[in-house]
């Protein structure tokens, strides 16, 4: 089961994540953040990110990906547990590509 709910101020104010590696909770894929954007259209802020070669669980048809700030950084529940969608991540540097 997966349900998503927003709450204030998780994270949102984190604007300028930093080129770090993210494990995305629902699937366990790890991501490389490249930046923030600006969705010229609304103003809303995107982080751009991209898969890491070593991801098993999924295959990717594209090279990059942009997701609204607010929803990468929101708490959501996995399985009953809430946890961010998103979570920081040590890496080695091969994961990086």
């Amino acid at each position: 089961m997966y349900y998503s709910s927003r709450k204030a101020g998780a994270m949102t104010s984190n604007t300028n994540l930093k080129t770090r590696m993210y494990r995305h909770n629902k699937t366990g894929n790890i991501y490389q953040v490249l930046g923030t954007a600006l969705q010229t259209e609304t103003n809303e802020l995107m982080v751009v990110y991209k898969p890491v070669k070593n991801n098993v669980n999924h295959k990717h048809e594209y090279e990059m990906f942009v997701r609204p700030l607010e929803m990468f950084t929101e708490i959501v529940e996995i399985n009953g547990e809430k946890m961010p969608r998103f979570e920081k991540i040590k890496s080695p540097r091969s994961f990086i590509v």
